[in-house]
């Protein structure tokens, strides 16, 4: 009876693995979705703006320059934030040097 306990434990415990596992893989997958969309900013603006431009005839020439200087804006804040991530490991890196102080 002991015997029977301990393998429907073990086969618990590994179908619990193998679901979370599973559950980290499809966090992983939603997560990737998520950033190619974001990597790929103007693709998706351009797309909208063209289905705007065909749905109501307007013209979007204006539109394409904001389109423009926003990408410019977004590199400018992508280029911040690398700046910002490699300040905060050297604070860190800092903090956690016993010898700094």
């Amino acid at each position: 009876m002991d015997k029977l306990k301990n393998n429907l434990t073990s086969i618990a415990a590994l179908i619990a693995a193998i679901i979370a596992i599973g559950g980290g893989f499809a966090k992983f997958g939603e997560m990737q979705t998520k950033l190619d969309a974001l990597s790929n900013p103007k693709g998706v603006l351009q797309t909208k703006l063209n289905a705007l431009e065909n749905a109501k005839g307007v013209d979007i020439s204006g539109l394409e320059i904001t389109v423009q200087g926003l990408e410019k804006d977004i590199a400018i804040i992508q280029t911040e934030n690398k700046l910002f991530k490699v300040m905060l490991e050297e604070i860190k890196a800092e903090s956690n040097n016993p010898l700094a102080n």
